[in-house]
């Protein structure tokens, strides 16, 4: 399941969050408009009703950053995920 897809389907471009899969999706269409799925701060290793569940395997912790241009209501944002104790970014470790 790709949440960030689903939601756009549904609802438009979007940001929404603690979900348990990070995920961002732009699109295919002019506007390239986006949405993304922003990760959630929870210890995941003590989600133990989900131990048997494979989708748990792409769970991360994470959190979003960006802008928002207020004058042309544009704005982009940045999926931060947590991957072997080291909070990444697409601009590298922070």
């Amino acid at each position: 399941m790709y949440p960030a897809k689903a939601h756009f389907e549904n609802w438009g471009a979007c940001i929404h969050g603690h979900v348990h899969k990070p995920d961002e999706y732009t699109a295919r269409h002019i506007e390239g408009s986006q949405s993304f799925s922003v990760g959630c701060l929870a210890d995941l290793d003590k989600l133990s009703y989900a131990d048997r569940t494979p989708a748990k395997l792409s769970w991360r912790m994470g959190w979003l950053y960006g802008y928002i241009n207020t004058k042309t209501g544009h704005w982009n944002a940045w999926n931060v995920k947590k991957e072997n104790g080291h909070w990444l970014s697409p601009q590298g470790i922070l």
